[in-house]
């Protein structure tokens, strides 16, 4: 039998628009999610654009550390500011919470904007070591803890 594991798992706000008919626009919310254990934490910000939901999220769960922020990365374009965030957002939010590692999610999957499938993770990447922010990129269904080192396999 195992050990009991007190995990606290809060939902918290991720700005994305919604809706996929003609007449539901925003009727729908978003949401990102904080597990923690012991004092320590896993952020997870779900599918969100910029805002400053980001940094209240940060700020409140300050007291604890946090292990690993999962991103949003994924397509993005000026027209759609209510939708994703762009790479350099997605670096300077993983700032807030700062990780022992940030994983940018959300990426790569198909295309809805007019650039490469690559180019958000690279750019974020990029912008995360450039702001001190360590990330990790891991292949689908790789196995992986904080001391993994970054590959750069999509390049």
């Amino acid at each position: 039998m195992g050990r009991a594991c007190n995990v606290t798992v809060t939902l918290v706000p991720a700005r994305h628009a919604s809706g996929r008919g003609l007449f539901d626009a925003d009727r729908t919310l978003w949401t990102g999610y904080v597990a923690e254990s012991g004092g320590r934490a896993v952020y997870y910000s779900g599918d969100t654009s910029w805002g400053d939901h980001l940094e209240g999220i940060a700020k409140k769960f300050s007291a604890v550390k946090f292990d690993a922020a999962f991103i949003e990365n994924g397509q993005y374009d000026e027209s759609w500011p209510d939708y994703h965030m762009f790479p350099e957002e997605t670096a300077k939010a993983a700032s807030f919470f700062a990780p022992a590692r940030f994983i940018p999610i959300h990426w790569g999957a198909y295309p809805l904007a007019v650039h490469t499938w690559n180019d958000s993770v690279k750019r974020s990447v990029s912008a995360a070591e450039k702001i001190g922010v360590k990330p990790l990129v891991p292949k689908i269904g790789e196995i992986f803890d904080s001391s993994a080192g970054l590959d750069r396999w999509y390049e």
